[in-house]
């Protein structure tokens, strides 16, 4: 019941601002817009930290998986996996490759389709006289909050792919292990702002984002 009261008293709050923001000239009016953006913001913060914390854990698994994609190996997943670990450490080969990239990009990505999918749902669904959002507005508000989050992640993912794709040993600049094994690296090894520099002077910063 407590839950319940405070979503009301959110959808409230939304329904207000969308109904009197032109006509809000008062200080409650607007300390109540203030608070309306505060629990925005939390709402952003919470599910931005959450899924990029969750991917950085869980990095070795997505690299492990990128690197299976692109070798040529004819071993399984588990043998190739503990080969790169003896190889090149759990760190290097596994968990730093697009570490950064991955979980910035999904901690983006999740600011649109989880913490800012409430707020685009309750302004929807009040903007149009709703009492609760329809299924239809639902569908919308997730495929507005959603798009807008993975489209902002794109290049930041792009580079994490990337990155990912191209790891291995490094010696005297040249990858001695890996997809591209006795090539210099243009993405693994390098910051994120290099990467998406490189990508930018490319005109390949949203390459894929329609996907």
């Amino acid at each position: 019941a407590r839950a319940s009261f405070s979503d009301d008293k959110s959808k409230h709050c939304r329904a207000w601002l969308v109904r009197s923001a032109r006509s809000c000239t008062s200080r409650s009016c607007f300390r109540k817009q203030r608070n309306l953006a505060m629990d925005v913001v939390k709402s952003c913060t919470a599910a931005g930290t959450a899924g990029g914390f969750a991917v950085a854990v869980f990095n070795p698994l997505d690299t492990l998986k990128v690197r299976f994609q692109v070798s040529s190996t004819s071993r399984s997943m588990v043998s190739f996996g503990s080969r790169i670990v003896s190889t090149e450490g759990l760190v290097g080969g596994l968990w730093s490759p697009g570490l950064v990239a991955n979980a910035l990009g999904i901690g983006i990505s999740s600011v649109g389709r989880v913490g800012l999918y409430p707020t685009v749902r309750d302004v929807m669904a009040y903007s149009r006289d709703q009492q609760k959002p329809t299924p239809a507005i639902m569908f919308g508000a997730g495929l507005l909050a959603g798009g807008a989050g993975y489209w902002a992640s794109s290049p930041v993912y792009q580079v994490k792919t990337l990155a990912q794709a191209e790891a291995g040993a490094l010696v005297d600049g040249r990858l001695t292990t890996g997809s591209r094994k006795g090539e210099a690296p243009r993405y693994h090894g390098r910051s994120l702002a290099a990467c998406l520099g490189s990508l930018r002077a490319e005109r390949r910063l949203f390459r894929g984002s329609s996907a």
